[in-house]
C-alpha cells in the first residue's frame, strides 16, 4: 500500500525552510503548505524517483495555508485519486520523507471533518506526524487523497489537522481562472488576484503578498563562504539549499549533509555512504578503526545503522583555500570508501541516496 500512495510525495526545500508536498499530474501542480514555501519564488522538489529539480511558485494563500508550485517540467508520477472526507472514524493514513530521513508514515482515524482553524474548516485526525512533515497529503484506505496536512503544536501536544479536498480543487480552479502565471488570494477580501507585479489588491486595495514579490535570497557572512566554495565547485546552490545554514550535495554514490551552527561556529559536514550489513562483523569495525588513524581531519562513525565520514571545521578557520581542499578531501574520500565498505564487507546501499 505505501509503495502505491508514495510515489506522489515530495520534498519541499527552499533556503530558508523545508517540508513536504504531493503532486496532482491532472493539473501539472504541487501542492503544499504556503508557509514553507513564503519568501521563495522557486523552491527545489524531489523524491525517490524524482531528481531534485526547481518548481516556479504559482498560487499563494496565506489564510488556508496553501501555495500551488508548477513544475518546470512534467514530472512522471502516476495521477492520483482525490476524495471527500465525509465519515467521523474513517481510517487515515500520513505520509513524508523529512530531512535526513526515509519515508515516515502514521496510520489514525478522523476526528471531525468540521474542525475550525483560522476561521476555515478543516479535517482533524490522529494520523500525527511531526512538525517538519507539514504539507502532506492526507490519505484514505484506498489510497485516495482527502486533504492537505498540517501538524500543528499545542501545549497538549502534536495535533493533525488537514485542508480538505475540495479547498484545494477551490484554489486550483481560482488559480486556473485568473488566467494569469500567478495569482495569491487576497487575506482581506478573499478575492484571487492574478498577475505580475502587483503589490496591492486590485478589489479591495490592501497590500497583498504575489508569488513574486519576494527578496531574492542573498547568504551573508560564513554561508555566503560556504556557498561561494559549493559553486566554485560546480555544485548549483539552488539545488543545494535544504533550510536554513543546509546544503545537500551528491558526489557519485555518497550523499553529503552540511550544515553551519552559528551559535558554535561550528561546520559540519556529513557523508552518509551505506549501510551495516544486518550481521556484521568484526572486521568492518576493525577496518574503519583502521582508516580512522590514517585519515586526515575525517572521521568514520556509525550512527543508528548509517555509516557516516565526518569532517569538522570552526568557521574562523575556513577560506577558500582550506575550504575547497577539505571539502573535496570529504567529497573524494566518501566517494572511494562507500564502494569498497559494499564490495569487501557487506555493507548495504542506503535509499537516502535516491533523495538527493
Amino acid at each position: 500500500m505505501i509503495d502505491d500512495y508514495k510515489q506522489i510525495l515530495l520534498r519541499i526545500a527552499t533556503a530558508e525552510s523545508f517540508g513536504s508536498g504531493f503532486y496532482l499530474r491532472k493539473y501539472n501542480l504541487v501542492v503544499t503548505s504556503e508557509h514553507i514555501i513564503r519568501g521563495s519564488l522557486n523552491v527545489v522538489i524531489h523524491n525517490e524517483i524524482i531528481d531534485k529539480q526547481l518548481a516556479n511558485v504559482v498560487y499563494t494563500d496565506q489564510i488556508s495555508d496553501i501555495a500551488l508550485l508548477r513544475p518546470k517540467v512534467e514530472l512522471k508520477i502516476p495521477n492520483c485519486q482525490l476524495s471527500i472526507a465525509n465519515d467521523i472514524g474513517q481510517d487515515v493514513y500520513s505520509m513524508a520523507y523529512p530531512i535526513r530521513k526515509g519515508l515516515v508514515s502514521a496510520q489514525g482515524k478522523i476526528k471531525s471533518i468540521a474542525e475550525t482553524f483560522h476561521g476555515i474548516e478543516h479535517i482533524e485526525h490522529t494520523a500525527i506526524l511531526g512538525n517538519e512533515a507539514n504539507g502532506t497529503p492526507l490519505f484514505d484506505n484506498s489510497g485516495n487523497v482527502l486533504g492537505l496536512n498540517s501538524f500543528v503544536r499545542t501545549k497538549k501536544g502534536v495535533r493533525g489537522i488537514a485542508l480538505p479536498m475540495d479547498n484545494i480543487l477551490e484554489c486550483i480552479r481560482d488559480y486556473q481562472n485568473s488566467n494569469a502565471t500567478i495569482a495569491a488570494k487576497c487575506s482581506n477580501c478573499r478575492k484571487t488576484i492574478g498577475g505580475i507585479n502587483i503589490h496591492n489588491c486590485t478589489n479591495c486595495g490592501v497590500s497583498i503578498l504575489m508569488p513574486d514579490n519576494v527578496e531574492v535570497y542573498e547568504p551573508a557572512g560564513v554561508c555566503k563562504t560556504i556557498e561561494d566554495l559549493l559553486s566554485s565547485m560546480g555544485y548549483s546552490l539552488e539545488l543545494a539549499r535544504i533550510g536554513p545554514d543546509h546544503w545537500e550535495l551528491l558526489r557519485g554514490s555518497a550523499l553529503i549533509d552540511i550544515s553551519y551552527y552559528q551559535k558554535n561556529g561550528l561546520i559540519i559536514g556529513d557523508a552518509y555512504m551505506c549501510k551495516i550489513p544486518p550481521q556484521s562483523n568484526g572486521k568492518l569495525y576493525e577496518y574503519l578503526l583502521r582508516l580512522n588513524q590514517k585519515l586526515e581531519n575525517l572521521t568514520f562513525s556509525i550512527r543508528e545503522d548509517d555509516i557516516i565520514l565526518s569532517l569538522l571545521v570552526y568557521d574562523r578557520y575556513l577560506n577558500e583555500e582550506t575550504g575547497i581542499r577539505l571539502l573535496t578531501n570529504l567529497l573524494d574520500t566518501a566517494d572511494h570508501f562507500d564502494n569498497i565498505l559494499v564490495n569487501d564487507y557487506g555493507c548495504l546501499w542506503t535509499n537516502s541516496r535516491k533523495l538527493i
